[in-house]
């Protein structure tokens, strides 16, 4: 079973019904990311955040080990713009992963 470690930018304005968004601060890849019981949106705010997570493949989906540990920034206009360029550059090429 793959698993990936990794800090990344969670962008809680471009949360979809497939999962919400995680962006790799490592190398820019993008994730969609299942909450089991509670959103994304829920547990870390509508806000992007940075939070360090586990990422695990469960049932062809990516959801997180649970020990989630938030980062509490607050992030420019500038920076979600950028994050949601990253987003979208990432869907218009069809490399946002779903699952590992």
């Amino acid at each position: 079973m793959e698993t990936t470690q990794i800090g990344q930018i969670y962008s809680g304005t471009t949360s979809k019904k497939k999962g919400s968004v995680f962006i790799s601060v490592e190398d820019g890849t993008v994730y969609m990311v299942k909450g089991l019981f509670s959103t994304w949106a829920e547990m870390l705010g509508k806000s992007p955040a940075l939070p360090e997570a586990v990422l695990i493949p469960f049932r062809g989906s990516i959801i997180s080990d649970g020990l989630v540990v938030p980062y509490r920034v607050c992030f420019s206009k500038g920076a979600i713009g950028a994050f949601k360029e990253t987003y979208m550059n990432a869907k218009r090429n069809n490399t946002i992963h779903f699952s590992f």
